[in-house]
């Protein structure tokens, strides 16, 4: 018999489609489904990136905080899984 750990085959954001106004602020939640189809909560151990800091900056902890008028994406990224979630603010 051989053992292998699960590993990642996809990450969720939610919400997935976010519209915040300047200065508000949401909670993001990334997680992960694994191999053996078994899901965690990865919002703490994920890299939060907004593509443009002018409009949202995004916490460790999937806090996002909107900045300026405008739209851009997020992406949640844990090891090779990657994921992208758009926003309008």
């Amino acid at each position: 018999m051989t053992v292998t750990a699960a590993t990642i085959k996809d990450l969720t954001v939610t919400p997935s489609s976010i519209s915040i106004a300047k200065g508000q602020t949401q909670q993001l939640a990334a997680t992960a489904i694994y191999s053996d189809n078994t899901s965690s909560d990865v919002s703490n151990s994920v890299t939060w990136t907004p593509d443009d800091t002018n409009v949202a900056t995004v916490t460790s902890k999937g806090m996002l905080s909107g900045v300026e008028d405008g739209s851009t994406t997020i992406t949640a990224k844990k090891m090779a899984s990657l994921v992208t979630s758009s926003m309008r603010l």
